[in-house]
């Protein structure tokens, strides 16, 4: 028997080769998209959980006071907190605080810049990552102590035997590896870390946390990433209900407004997809996005099992003669279904290894796309493999449960007179197509959606000109340490550099300033205007830059003036009590009660920091327009401007666009002339706003190409369906065209037909997809509106693609002669 139904199926499949190629590969590529979808999703919901008691690990984020005295979560917390923590928590079995910086290290005559992570000796114990080489207790316990991943041992050993070897920092310090770990597999937080420097090390030109003095009353200085390993058992509820008071004692303030100082322990395998919960924004995923990647997934597959039931089902009656003879001769029923099911179920089978195919082939492209390593070793995963082919078999039975029924159901007598047909197969088939096109009209308007949202937070929402501007970071200048730690860079060195690169053809404007988009290092003070009755203090974002600054991102006044060196009120006060100058952003002004930015011009403010630079009564000369230094998902924050050369830690170059190339190499000649300690390390201001929205890129680029998928599946299940629509009704069109039909009226009557269903999947499409995005745009402060007119324009591409897929068929039918269609069957 099972030879016997083998045999039916092959010649079914021989006999219908376009229909079985088109059924095939869109369930292949339905299902290699799902397998893709499934891997991407299970590699962002597995952050972290490779570590040995993940469990267990948690990291410190600090809760203070933001903008009106609103509580605001910090991902970083003070150094000075994590032995104390550790002391007086018994449930805490040991902390280990990270920090970034940017070095120029050297081997023999190879240099180049790397940023490294300064961690504390016991960085191995607490959050448990292992070594190839070298011991973990003791690889961070020397101070001259560097541990490598396997990428950079190669890079600047050319072997990961290279433990004991020396490696120069800023060619002042020597370090030697004590240790080579495994490179970092992309689910995690902490991915392309590649070196770890001992202990927050007592290098002199280092970034120095143990070594600063204690902070005043009222500070709150976030400088490290603090990472808690609780013991076995030990409740990290239990810890969080005590860090407030710990928090306060540990940071006491005079201030009886500004009492929120306190803590809360994150899982660290919740950072990635929840990160931005708790005030961290640089984490490249949230849950909404993973539930509309893995809708997508599905979405994606029910086109295609609406491709097999709609393609199944329409060859029914073609094989309604198989089937009588079948029960005429003694099958039954259930063999019947047995015999179609098996059939759907060897289609599911043989497009899975299709999609394997697929999936292998594309993966290295999605992965390099995405900056993932995301493996595919089914082989080795005996879940994962089960998993495969379970799905397969699933959606095998599923989509051919009813043409199964459909088939078996048929009544001898009547099919072997040729009249049976598939009751209520035609409504079936409508209300998939509907369906199918309301998933691909709903996934195009989300496309172009997320499209425009991507430009608008790349280009449109900015207010200032990243083209043509490189920041030169100014790490390897000499510098001195100022209040709390503060690195200030020689500011003689600093604006002998800028005047010397200013000089240089194809450079316009060159200005200083601490932070650069996307570098997170604006902080927050309390400023009190000084003209005004009952003036109250408020916490407001400050930013110390240069001249220049605004100019070089073409940033223009709303109001009053930028500054500038021709005023000597913009100069930097040195006298306690001399007067300064200040410039406000838009919403400063409204926080600050201003009736409009023209009156805010001439009133006075005061900052309550001691550093002398920024306590200066303040004479506001400008306003600005709100532009974003971090992500637009955070709403920008009112903010005062200053200048403050010796702050800057970068140069901001604004080129002319003329002769690039040559500017460039002259800015290198330049940094290494005036720093020859380390290598230039500089950046396209554009290219850091791309990776600073690099996850809403790349989500909208992967959105566009499952939407096409969808689309193309959706393509190729009607180019089938139109096939048999116009086969079936071949004797329909040759008595309407012996009748007086045209040409063009045979075309309307089939187009229509199939434009029906696309103008019906408009209504239900709309408004899902106004739902779905209107809640997707809501992560973002600032986002566009939705307009109409992409909702129009998606459903007028899907008539589009519906006529065009179904024309070819129909141009055959229309333009065939009379006595040819009458002949037919």
């Amino acid at each position: 028997m099972f030879s016997n139904y083998l045999s039916s199926a092959l010649g079914n499949l021989l006999r219908n080769r376009l229909h079985a190629a088109i059924n095939l590969f869109g369930l292949a590529l339905g299902l290699a998209t799902a397998i893709l979808i499934g891997l991407y999703i299970r590699d962002e919901v597995t952050f972290e959980r490779f570590l040995p008691d993940y469990q267990q690990t948690y990291r410190l984020h600090s809760i203070g006071s933001g903008v009106n005295r609103q509580p605001e979560t910090y991902p970083r917390t003070p150094h000075e907190i994590a032995a104390p923590l550790r002391d007086e928590f018994p449930e805490v079995a040991g902390t280990v605080r990270l920090m970034r910086m940017s070095v120029g290290l050297r081997h023999d005559a190879f240099a180049a810049n790397e940023d490294i992570m300064s961690v504390d000796p016991n960085f191995f114990s607490v959050l448990g990552y292992r070594l190839l080489r070298g011991d973990p207790a003791t690889a961070l316990a020397r101070p001259d102590a560097l541990v490598l991943t396997r990428a950079m041992a190669l890079k600047y050993f050319g072997t990961v035997e290279c433990v004991g070897k020396a490696l120069e920092i800023d060619q002042k310090e020597t370090v030697r590896v004590t240790g080579v770990m495994d490179d970092l597999p992309s689910n995690t937080h902490l991915y392309g870390l590649q070196f770890l420097l001992s202990g927050l090390a007592p290098f002199s030109e280092l970034y120095l946390a143990d070594h600063r003095p204690p902070p005043g009353p009222g500070s709150f200085n976030n400088d490290v990433a603090t990472y808690v390993r609780l013991k076995p058992g030990a409740s990290a509820a239990a810890v969080d209900a005590r860090l407030p008071d710990f928090m306060a004692r540990m940071l006491p303030t005079t201030d009886p407004e500004d009492a929120i100082r306190s803590a809360i322990l994150v899982p660290i395998d919740a950072i990635h997809l929840h990160g931005k919960e708790y005030g961290d924004y640089s984490t490249n995923s949230d849950l909404p996005t993973i539930y509309a990647i893995t809708a997508t997934g599905v979405l994606v597959l029910l086109v295609a099992g609406i491709n097999f039931v709609n393609l199944v089902t329409a060859r029914a009656t073609r094989r309604a003669v198989e089937v009588g003879v079948r029960k005429a001769a003694g099958a039954t029923q259930r063999q019947l279904i047995a015999q179609f099911m098996g059939e759907s179920v060897a289609y599911g089978l043989v497009a899975l290894i299709l999609a394997v195919a697929l999936v292998e082939l594309v993966l290295p492209s999605f992965n390099g796309f995405l900056d993932r390593t995301i493996g595919f070793a089914y082989w080795r995963e005996p879940a994962l493999l089960a998993i495969l082919v379970g799905s397969a078999v699933l959606i095998g039975l599923a989509a051919g449960i009813y043409p199964a029924l459909v088939l078996s159901s048929f009544r001898p007598a009547v099919v072997l007179k040729g009249a049976a047909s598939a009751q209520g197969a035609g409504t079936l088939r409508q209300v998939l197509v509907v369906l199918q096109y309301a998933i691909s009209i709903t996934l195009l308007i989300a496309t172009a959606v997320i499209r425009h949202q991507t430009e608008f937070a790349t280009s449109g929402s900015l207010h200032f000109d990243k083209d043509l501007i490189v920041a030169v970071e100014l790490g390897g200048v000499p510098s001195t340490r100022g209040t709390y730690g503060r690195k200030i860079y020689d500011p003689a060195t600093v604006d002998l550099m800028a005047r010397r690169i200013e000089a240089v053809p194809g450079v316009k404007v060159v200005g200083g300033s601490w932070v650069i988009p996307d570098a997170r290092g604006s902080t927050t003070t309390d400023w009190t205007p000084l003209d005004q009755p009952n003036g109250k203090p408020l916490l407001i974002g400050r930013v110390m830059l240069d001249f220049g600054f605004f100019e070089s991102y073409g940033i223009q006044p709303v109001a009053g003036r930028l500054f500038g060196r021709d005023y000597g009120i913009d100069k930097v006060p040195v006298v306690p009590k001399e007067e300064g100058s200040a410039i406000l952003n838009e919403s400063a002004v409204r926080a600050f009660g201003f009736a409009s930015p023209q009156a805010a011009l001439g009133h006075e403010i005061k900052s309550d920091m001691d550093d002398s630079d920024a306590s200066q009564p303040r004479r506001i000369v400008g306003v600005v327009p709100d532009f974003p230094l971090n992500s637009i998902r955070t709403r920008i924050l009112p903010t005062v401007y200053l200048v403050a050369p010796d702050w800057s830690s970068y140069l901001n170059v604004k080129l002319t666009g003329e002769n690039v190339p040559a500017a460039l190499a002259a800015i290198d000649r330049i940094w290494q002339e005036m720093v020859p300690s380390r290598p230039i390390q500089r950046q396209f201001i554009d290219a850091r706003v791309e990776r600073l929205y690099r996850d809403v890129t790349r989500q909208g680029q992967v959105f566009t190409g499952f939407a096409l998928v969808a689309v193309l599946i959706a393509c190729l299940g009607l180019f089938g369906l139109a096939a048999f629509t116009a086969e079936r009704r071949t004797k329909e069109i040759g008595i309407r065209k012996a009748m007086g039909a045209s040409t063009g009226d045979i075309l309307k009557l089939l187009l229509w037909e199939f434009a029906k269903p696309v103008l019906l999947a408009n209504a239900i499409a709309w408004p899902v997809a106004y739902v779905a995005m209107s809640r997707w745009l809501d992560g973002f402060a600032y986002r566009i509106d939705l307009d109409p007119l992409v909702f129009l324009g998606a459903g007028v591409v899907a008539l589009v693609i519906a006529s065009a897929t179904t024309l070819y068929h129909a141009l055959q039918v229309a333009r065939s002669r009379p006595v040819l269609a009458l002949r037919y069957e």
